[in-house]
């Protein structure tokens, strides 16, 4: 199976070289004088990639030209992903103890073009930014599967059992998953606590389902899930 980043690479070797890869330029450099003086997309690329750093001001000027073209035009965005590439290669070889090649590749590119898009307009060194974003982002999810994963190996068939709400994947806070891992390693939750939290709060797994799963009356669940709670908010307005 061809990874994205690969699939990305192939996709811009036969646009870069086609008829209507040249118009698209000859497109950008009318409204982006600082692409003019390029005559084919590859020339664009290795004076963007500047890989000697001769002249860094000129890097970033054509980088920031190519992301104001992407706010509204898909090959721009492809552009500055292919330019990226080796880096974006970099960060996911990092994780191939997280993920397998396809999953990470994926996860690389749909962090760059979430920034790609939204990239604020003359803000410099565009594309170390955009990388150190791209990081950041691939270790917040890393420290998602790595908390999670092991609390919820009894309960892993519950998506096919229809038992985790749709939904709960996008319920997932970058905060919540903070204050839970905080917890555990300051010793304000235990595991079982901690487990509690994430399969309510986070995978809205319902009182009736855990007590099932742990052998527990709901009653118990309930009680043992409101300490949690109550221990996960006083840490939370400590560390407000």
């Amino acid at each position: 199976m061809v990874d994205t980043l690969t699939a990305l690479e192939r996709s811009w070797a036969g646009f870069a070289s086609s008829g209507k890869g040249a118009r698209r330029l000859a497109d950008w450099q009318a409204s982006e004088p600082v692409l003019a003086k390029f005559a084919t997309l590859d020339d664009l690329i290795d004076a963007a990639r500047d890989f000697d750093a001769d002249d860094l001001d000129l890097r970033d000027e054509l980088h920031l030209a190519l992301l104001r073209l992407a706010k509204t035009d898909n090959d721009a965005r492809c552009a500055v992903l292919h330019l990226l590439r080796p880096a974006l290669s970099t960060t996911a070889r990092l994780y191939s103890d997280t993920w397998l090649r396809d999953e990470v590749s994926s996860l690389v590119v749909v962090a760059a073009l979430d920034i790609i898009v939204r990239y604020p307009d003359g803000r410099a060194r565009p594309a170390a930014s955009i990388l150190r974003w791209v990081r950041r982002a691939l270790w917040k999810e890393a420290q998602r599967v790595h908390l999670t994963g092991p609390m919820l190996r009894d309960y892993a068939n519950l998506d096919e059992a229809g038992e985790i709400p749709a939904d709960a994947r996008r319920a997932a806070s970058d905060e919540l998953l903070d204050l839970v891992r905080l917890g555990l390693d300051t010793g304000v939750l235990d595991k079982p606590k901690a487990r509690l939290i994430v399969l309510h709060r986070i995978l809205g797994v319902s009182t009736a389902v855990i007590a099932e799963r742990e052998g527990y009356p709901a009653s118990t669940i309930r009680q043992r899930r409101s300490r949690a709670e109550a221990a996960i908010a006083a840490l939370a307005r400590r560390v407000a």
